[in-house]
């Protein structure tokens, strides 16, 4: 199988600091990863990369057999779907959600001239679909958690991507919309072409739908390859530096997390220092 992404000695750093180091990952045709991590591990950060709207600052990624650089950046983005209120909330505030939506056709995160009809038509299609179609014209600093979401989904999808990366995308999401999200996932999977890369720390949502992992610990890649062998108790505890238990059931993963440290012993003060001094 080729190639559909390919990631070598990937460093990205802030200053002196370093927030990924030594990336090195290959995603094959047909394949579907999970990225997993405690929060602040770098995850967002290197979807950021991947997806092209952010710089790195050493290494090489190849997306269908081409480098990053600044000529193909617009083209390239157009095959990748991205979805990451972490990273649009920073960008989009005052602009209306036809302005962030049709930023997508071109790949930048603006436009320079009006949209064609086409493109809007499709845009009121989508909108239409997800019970957003009096948002149009409304700031995309206004809508709630959940229509953000929604619209970012719609971002992503309008070029017909090759490539759909997932950053918490069900975080603020109702119970409708989350069904929707997996059923629509699930066809994804069985219909197209598609590869998607997922982030989420609700493992409810970990399914059999995607077959790899790469577990991430402080900026690193701790461990990739199959999820259920990367899912395991003695790998995960040592991922988030605690015991977790691995269940599965009907294809989903529960993991539990055993607490050691009581957070109502910290408060009421049994094994800190006294500060109030």
């Amino acid at each position: 199988m080729n190639n559909i992404l390919e990631v070598k000695n990937l460093y990205y750093k802030i200053g002196s600091k370093y927030i990924l180091k030594n990336i090195n990952w290959q995603i094959k045709e047909g394949e579907n990863w999970l990225i997993y991590g405690m929060n602040g591990c770098g995850k967002t950060m290197l979807l950021t990369i991947l997806a092209g709207y952010s710089r790195f600052s050493q290494g090489e990624i190849t997306i269908f057999d081409e480098k990053y650089d600044e000529n193909n950046i617009g083209k390239l983005r157009q095959k990748i779907g991205w979805v990451s209120s972490s990273f649009f909330d920073k960008i989009y505030y005052n602009e209306t959600v036809l302005y962030v939506l049709a930023a997508a056709f071109n790949g930048f995160l603006g436009i320079d001239k009006w949209p064609k009809d086409w493109q809007v038509k499709e845009i009121q299609t989508y909108l239409d679909f997800f019970h957003l179609k009096d948002k149009l014209n409304m700031p995309y600093g206004t809508l709630s958690k959940g229509e953000k979401q929604k619209v970012l989904l719609i971002r992503a999808l309008l070029t017909k991507p090759q490539i759909l990366i997932l950053d918490e995308v069900s975080s603020g999401l109702d119970i409708v919309a989350k069904a929707q999200l997996r059923q629509f996932l699930h066809d994804l999977v069985q219909k197209e072409a598609l590869t998607i890369i997922y982030v989420s720390h609700m493992t409810e949502e970990i399914s059999g739908i995607f077959d790899h992992c790469l577990l991430m610990k402080e900026g690193k890649v701790l461990a990739n390859g199959l999820t259920d062998d990367i899912l395991q108790p003695e790998i995960l505890s040592q991922a988030f530096e605690t015991e977790i238990k691995v269940e599965k059931h009907k294809g989903k993963y529960l993991l539990e997390a055993e607490m050691k440290n009581s957070l109502y012993n910290f408060w009421k003060g049994d094994y800190r220092e006294d500060v109030s001094n």
